[in-house]
């Protein structure tokens, strides 16, 4: 049909018809290769146009000198993280060297001495238990010495007694007038005599107990000497202080009655016996002083033994392990007497043996890991010195940091593991 139509279209225009049909074709193919061509031509020219115009855009974004040095940066950081783990992958360690060996601790002996006497009720720790400061380890009692209250409410009562007699003495002698005739007594003699013997006595008695005090004193230091042996001769020196000042304030107004025959003229006397009275009575306020102070003091005791505690516990002063018990339960143990005796481990310093090809790794002030399994503890250790004996190498070390709340559960003698970082 298209070629029945072009014919007389060739026709009327005067070409031949063959020509005609021939340049309708070439020309229809032409006109349909020149649109191929567009088609492929024009999406590859507006994709350059794209990237043309993504250039510019890129060239005009890079040209901002805030983005320019955050790109550097961002490259150097890359460069630096790279040789990095270039530099840890070429000198990675490898993995630590392991031992496993046995570490004893450095250790000492503590004797736990009781700080005051009591009567032993019960022991709270075994030998080979540990131990930690402040854990009770005995429980004391003390009851009341009946025998020693009694003692001492008689002594009281003794003394208030003497206080009471002097007293009324010096009422007496204030009254007394000392211008009126002394008759002789024919006994004031003999009673002097007599009250100066007592006094002699009372005085030799304090020497010797003084003698006594000054030999026990080095013994109860070393606790050769009990307390209650070291109270009983206190008590001693003061009944003997108090029955010489007695003695002497009877020798006194003994001396006060002599008189070798009735005064005739008692005023060419008078200020003797003035100076005399005052000179009594002064001596017996100063023994009434004396004897109040002493009252007092036997009455705080009496209030001390009354309210002392029954009972108390005895707590340990370290921490450790107990290696012995030293006293026996319903024993009377005097103050300062041992109760224990506690072997105190020291965390900071120990000695392990390290084998020979392991020991060539180490050297004095060097440093590795001490490894308890059993604890599950690991610290740092610093090597003080290294001996050797019998092939074995021994290393004494010191603890870098060492946990204080671990040392009650270590053993004089622990199984470690001992890790060299290489």
């Amino acid at each position: 049909e298209t070629v029945g139509e072009a014919r007389p279209f060739a026709v009327e225009s005067g070409r031949p018809a063959g020509a005609t049909r021939g340049g309708a074709t070439r020309g229809g193919a032409t006109r349909g290769g020149a649109r191929q061509a567009m088609e492929i031509v024009m999406p590859a020219a507006q994709e350059r146009t794209h990237w043309v115009e993504r250039s510019s855009e890129f060239i005009e974004a890079t040209s901002d000198p805030l983005i320019v040095g955050a790109r550097l940066l961002a490259a150097v950081l890359l460069m630096v993280t790279g040789w990095v783990a270039v530099k840890w992958l070429v000198a990675s360690p490898a993995a630590p060297s392991v031992t496993r060996e046995r570490l004893s601790f450095e250790s000492e002996v503590v004797p736990v001495l009781v700080e005051r006497t009591g009567h032993l009720d019960k022991i709270e720790v075994q030998a080979g238990e540990p131990v930690e400061a402040g854990q009770t380890v005995a429980v004391f009692s003390q009851p009341v010495d009946d025998a020693e209250l009694e003692r001492l409410e008689k002594e009281i009562e003794s003394v208030e007694r003497y206080i009471d007699e002097q007293q009324q003495e010096l009422v007496s002698l204030r009254q007394s007038d000392p211008s009126g005739p002394v008759r002789n007594d024919g006994n004031a003699q003999a009673q002097v005599r007599i009250c100066q013997a007592e006094v002699d006595a009372a005085r030799e008695r304090m020497v010797e107990l003084e003698e006594e005090a000054r030999r026990l004193v080095p013994l109860v230091r070393l606790h050769k000497v009990s307390r209650e042996q070291a109270m009983e001769l206190s008590r001693k020196f003061e009944q003997t202080e108090l029955q010489l000042v007695q003695r002497e304030l009877k020798l006194r107004k003994a001396l006060m009655a002599v008189s070798d025959d009735v005064v005739e003229t008692p005023q060419e006397v008078w200020q003797g016996s003035k100076e005399d009275k005052e000179r009594s009575i002064a001596y017996i306020e100063s023994s009434i002083r004396e004897s109040e102070e002493y009252l007092l003091t036997l009455k705080s005791k009496l209030q001390s033994i009354e309210k002392r505690t029954v009972s108390w516990t005895f707590v340990s002063p370290v921490t450790g392990i107990v290696q012995s018990v030293d006293a026996n339960v319903d024993d009377l143990v005097s103050d300062g007497a041992p109760l224990v005796t506690i072997r105190r481990m020291n965390p900071q310093h120990a000695t392990v043996g390290i084998p020979e090809q392991f020991a060539q790794k180490l050297s004095v002030g060097g440093e590795f890991t001490v490894y308890v399994p059993r604890l599950a503890w690991g610290q740092t250790a610093k090597v003080r010195s290294l001996r050797h004996e019998d092939d074995e190498t021994w290393a004494e070390i010191d603890i870098v940091e060492p946990d204080e709340t671990i040392s009650a559960d270590l053993r004089e003698t622990e199984e470690v593991e001992v890790w060299l970082m290489r």
